[in-house]
């Protein structure tokens, strides 16, 4: 059931979508001063996030956005390895406010509790916004990117937000973020393993490049 509306909704998103205006490569990075918590396991790692997403012009095929972060313990008794594979359509995109919306596929490539190994895919929606302050191209504005699933045996929700500063280099936009990122997992006998909560967040520091 909770595929079929999935499913549904895309189609809906791909009759409304406004699509970019001409072919776009974006792709970034993120520092992530993260503190992680699972039952008695505690642990504060630098996180690294990358991503890279392509926009194109044509209706009705959606945009295509690659995410992956990776959390390694000191003690490896909390690690975490997952990537997002994301369609979506640009519903807005003018110079008050771009929003993108989608649904993808949330992949924990490698996962581990207190020596309990785990990995697993489950789909997922996806929003992403940015409100430029004064100029659309350059400046001061604010951003907010976020993907969520619920299965019978895993919740997922994963959401930062801050503020970015836009800049043109000749052909290239540079948009540089800092802010703040939450992300949550519920899991009851996923795997067939694992029934736990962990929990991330902590300051983010990061860049993208818009050719």
């Amino acid at each position: 059931m909770k595929k079929t509306l999935l499913l549904t909704a895309m189609l809906g998103l791909a009759s409304t979508g406004v699509q970019a205006d001409a072919l776009a490569l974006k792709f970034g990075g993120q520092g992530w001063l993260a503190s992680a918590e699972s039952g008695s396991f505690e642990a504060d790692e630098t996180s690294v996030a990358v991503w890279a997403a392509f926009e194109h012009p044509i209706p009705i095929i959606p945009n295509v956005k690659v995410r992956a972060y990776n959390f390694d313990s000191a003690d490896n008794s909390l690690v975490l390895e997952t990537a997002d594979y994301l369609l979506y359509y640009e519903l807005l995109d003018n110079p008050a406010i771009t929003l993108d919306l989608g649904i993808g596929a949330h992949h924990i490539r490698s996962g581990e509790i207190g020596g309990v190994e785990f990995e697993g895919a489950l789909p997922e929606v996806y929003a992403a916004t940015r409100i430029p302050f004064f100029d659309r191209d350059e400046g001061l504005g604010f951003y907010a990117e976020g993907v969520a699933a619920s299965l019978s045996d895993i919740k997922m929700t994963d959401i930062q937000a801050g503020l970015s500063y836009s800049f043109s280099l000749s052909a290239i936009d540079l948009h540089l973020m800092a802010g703040y990122r939450f992300t949550s997992y519920e899991y009851d006998g996923f795997d067939d393993l694992i029934t736990a909560d962990q929990d991330f967040d902590g300051a983010t520091l990061g860049f993208e490049f818009d050719i």
